[in-house]
């Protein structure tokens, strides 16, 4: 049985549509979602850790 629950790979520009409201509900709720696999986001707190943000 294929599984059709693929997450979709997110660029930096993704994020930044995010941070500015840009994306719809569920564009922005399939990236939170994506998040929650991705290490990243976990040790830093709105993935813009260091980017002078």
């Amino acid at each position: 049985m294929a599984n059709d629950h693929t997450i979709k790979p997110f660029s930096a520009g993704d994020i930044e549509k995010y941070h500015q409201g840009l994306l719809t509900t569920g564009e922005r709720n399939a990236l939170e979602k994506a998040a929650l696999d991705d290490p990243f986001p976990g040790r830093c707190p709105g993935g813009l850790c260091g980017a002078g943000y």
